[in-house]
């Protein structure tokens, strides 16, 4: 059975996944780690649950979802998997970090991506890839539909969605990609890039 545990991370309060199943091999979903603090606290939790970590993976390649990229190949030796369209059409980290106005030492989170498959497995479970652009010009969900959850990245919050005035960004596609979603049982739960988590159930209510 799939189990998880959010890590709510650096400057923007991103929330990276930790996800696992009875294997004990786990993912990083977003990871967000900006600090040694957050650091700290993933390699203490991935000791406390006997967890070896085997992948890491982005939704999307905007700065906050992939700040600890660097820390966890460079500490783990995993690199970071995102949409092959993230890798080919957003500028890097400084660029946006540059572009947002927050300093930081040119190079410091600075981290290549390797193209995403359109399987995930991750121990003895599988995920489906949904596209879901809109909010960046690849976004993906990853869905799990016998554990009835997805991890959605900026797409839905609860009570809202993510931001289309970023680059490739676009409102229409953007409510496309939560229309598709919403078609998804109505008990799924959502577990976003910000905020608490919610139901597809309670989002339908909401965005009607």
């Amino acid at each position: 059975m799939l189990q998880y545990h959010r890590f709510v991370c650096n400057m923007v309060q991103v929330n990276s996944y930790l996800v696992w199943d009875e294997s004990k091999l786990a993912c990083i979903i977003d990871p967000g780690f900006s600090n040694s603090s957050e650091e700290l606290e993933l390699i203490n939790f991935l000791d406390q649950e006997g967890l070896q970590l085997s992948r890491c993976i982005a939704t999307h390649l905007h700065f906050d979802h992939v700040l600890g990229a660097r820390f966890i190949k460079e500490h783990f030796g995993i690199p970071l998997e995102a949409p092959r369209g993230e890798i080919d059409s957003l500028p890097n980290i400084d660029q946006q970090l540059k572009a947002f106005g927050i300093p930081v030492t040119e190079g410091k989170y600075t981290c290549e991506a390797q193209a995403l498959p359109n399987t995930i497995t991750i121990g003895n479970t599988t995920f489906e890839v949904i596209k879901t652009p809109g909010h960046s010009p690849d976004h993906i969900t990853l869905y799990q539909p016998e554990n009835g959850v997805i991890f959605c990245g900026d797409v839905i919050f609860r009570g809202g969605f993510g931001r289309y005035d970023l680059w490739g960004a676009s409102y229409e596609v953007l409510m496309d990609s939560i229309a598709s979603l919403l078609t998804l049982p109505e008990e799924t739960i959502v577990l976003s890039g910000h905020g608490p988590e919610t139901t597809i159930g309670s989002e339908r209510k909401t965005m009607r």
